[in-house]
């Protein structure tokens, strides 16, 4: 009985086998405590990182920001120079184009209401050259039928009911329900679009 009870392999065993168990809990709570510190160091680093970041964006925005356009282009005193040129050759219609451009470029300029009416008048002028004699009677050239198939304007299909081979351009310039210089205008494309004559008189 002395013989077993001193026996190594009954009182050594127990002390065995606890240090190895205490020594695996151990090292379980060791693994486990990094990722416990990094999770609470990581909202710092981030809250770091997103105010570098955000600081970033500041500055890119500010350098993108978009500056204020700069005019480009001639000056509204070239412009008007250039209206007052084309209305010497007589090209009524590339000088309202560019009076467009100078009333875009700066519509307070007081001299724009003089150029205006320079170009009204030229072109004016003009109309009633290409028109003639303003005692004239227009008549229409085409049939009713032909004048269907053509894509004519409100302007156009109103003033073409209005001519009936009797009424002069000047009569006409009454009961067109336009302003006179618009009424010239329509004339003359109809004329050039080859859908009234002149009555012979």
């Amino acid at each position: 009985m002395s013989a077993r009870a001193a026996s190594p392999l009954h009182r050594t065993s127990p002390e065995v086998v606890l240090p190895e168990l205490e020594v695996s809990v151990v090292l379980l709570e060791e693994e486990e405590e990094p990722p416990s510190y990094a999770t609470a160091s990581l909202p710092s680093i981030t809250a770091d990182v997103l105010a570098f970041l955000s600081e970033g964006d500041m500055a890119q925005e500010e350098v993108s920001q978009p500056e204020p356009p700069a005019r480009k282009g001639p000056g509204v005193n070239t412009l008007l120079v250039g209206v007052d040129e084309l209305l010497s050759l007589g090209d009524v219609s590339s000088a309202l184009e560019l009076l467009g451009k100078a009333e875009q470029f700066d519509p307070l300029e007081p001299r724009l209401e003089g150029a205006r009416a320079r170009c009204e008048q030229a072109q004016r002028i003009a109309l009633e050259q290409r028109l003639g004699s303003m005692k004239q009677v227009p008549r229409l050239k085409l049939r009713m039928a032909e004048l269907m198939k053509l894509s004519l304007d409100a302007r156009m299909g109103f003033l073409l009911s209005r001519i009936d081979g009797h009424l002069s351009y000047e009569a006409l310039f009454s009961v067109s329900g336009m302003s006179r210089m618009e009424t010239m205008r329509v004339l003359v494309q109809l004329l050039e679009q080859d859908i009234i004559t002149l009555a012979p008189r």
